[in-house]
């Protein structure tokens, strides 16, 4: 029989979840209510389970509900409102653990004076259970010891408005805030490294307890894609400035970060085969917090389940990272599903990329050589539409034990 004390923690592990998944179901059961109200077309609910997680993470289990005002042609949307909900599970001795709980809240308009402009609203809770390995590339290879863990709670709120610029160019600019709240050991990894005599490596590690982050960001992009999900041909590059300011006390990050990303796809075989590549890199100046060094302005670098696969996420922290990928996109068999146009397919990738301690030269940090990283993988693809895809990627690395798995929505890039 199972102690009391278990049943409570899990209870206590699914409580959250359970109240968000409550949440996203009544906005579709209104939602249903509204578009019977309000006519055929008009309001167009969409509620859909998720199921996903990574080998870094776990078990994935999650819900996202929509409600869009359709415009017309109905093909095109006035304004959605997103809530989306994901929380993954992991044994670890004997226990079930939840290593990453995430929840948002997201409202876009596109019903704006300039047209094709689009206004976004996000609010973002995170919790997670995440790996200090040391800094630079060559961290220590025995890095998911108990010393090397810590926690991130973070609440975001962030609007950001993108307006075409003519042709392909758009202009984006944002602003938002996060309050961070952070856990670990007195004598953890992170703890040990703020009183290095190093100054590098005493930069790493800051990480305060309660801490918050004020974020502007000013982008510059060209976007030619054919479509935002099943994209088929097209470019999308994004240069991008992002600066927090701050202070000796609340706001002790500041930093400025520079990212850049260059994106293209082509149509080898028309509706068989497609050609994706990327590269990107980030660097960041200042004083940023530990969490950022492990990622590009969008996620995980180095590792996880939309860089670098096959490396476990949070493997690699450094204030310069490289990533670029080669992936080849098949789509095969055609068939229908409860009345819907399904499509099956495969990918063929590979990742590569470096993460570097500093601007500065530190051979005892990065180590000797080229030093890169790599990820050789695969995996079926299965769309709906054009709107939605699903992904299993397999992916082989040196660093990974033995095979790093990702289960989601949506290509990597």
């Amino acid at each position: 029989m199972m102690p009391l004390a278990s049943r409570r923690r899990r209870s206590s592990l699914l409580r959250p979840f359970f109240a968000a998944t409550l949440g996203a179901v009544l906005v579709f059961a209104s939602a249903k209510r509204a578009r019977a109200e309000s006519g055929p077309g008009d309001l167009d609910p969409a509620l859909l389970p998720l199921v996903g997680g990574d080998s870094d993470f776990g078990l994935g289990l999650g819900v996202l509900a929509s409600l869009a005002r359709l415009g017309d042609p109905v093909t095109t949307k006035r304004w959605v409102l997103a809530v989306t909900a994901v929380q993954t599970f992991k044994v670890e001795e004997g226990e079930i653990v939840s290593p990453f709980q995430d929840y948002i809240l997201r409202f876009s308009t596109y019903e704006l004076p300039v047209p094709g402009a689009r206004l976004v609203f996000d609010a973002n809770y995170t919790h997670s259970h995440l790996y200090y390995p040391g800094l630079g590339n060559a961290s220590d290879p025995d890095w998911q010891g108990e010393e090397s863990r810590y926690q991130r709670r973070s609440l975001l709120l962030h609007v950001s408005l993108r307006v075409p610029l003519g042709a392909s160019f758009f202009h984006e600019s944002g602003v938002g805030f996060t309050h961070n709240e952070a856990v670990y050991a007195d004598d953890s990894r992170i703890a040990r490294d703020q009183a290095s005599p190093d100054e590098v490596v005493r930069e790493g590690a800051l990480l305060p307890r309660s801490h918050g982050v004020p974020l502007f960001v000013q982008a510059l992009g060209w976007d030619s894609r054919d479509a935002d999900v099943r994209t088929s041909k097209g470019f999308m590059h994004r240069v991008a400035v992002r600066v927090a300011p701050g202070n000796d006390t609340y706001f002790a990050t500041p930093y400025v970060g520079v990212s850049a990303q260059f994106r293209g796809y082509h149509t080898l075989v028309r509706d068989r085969w497609v050609l994706a590549w990327r590269a990107l890199g980030d660097v960041l100046l200042g004083d940023p917090p530990t969490y950022e060094l492990g990622r590009h302005e969008k996620g995980w670098a180095i590792g996880g389940v939309d860089g670098l696969r096959g490396v476990p996420a949070q493997r690699y922290y450094g204030a310069v990272k490289g990533l670029a990928t080669l992936e080849n996109r098949f789509w095969l068999a055609k068939f229908s599903l409860f009345g819907q146009s399904m499509q099956l397919g495969a990918a063929a990738f590979a990742d590569v990329g470096r993460v570097f301690a500093t601007t500065a030269e530190r051979l005892d940090l990065d180590g000797p050589g080229h030093g890169l990283k790599y990820g050789l993988g695969g995996g079926p693809r299965l769309a709906q539409g054009r709107q939605f895809e699903a992904r299993l990627d397999v992916a082989y690395s040196p660093d990974a034990k033995p095979v790093g798995i990702y289960v989601g929505a949506g290509q990597a890039f």
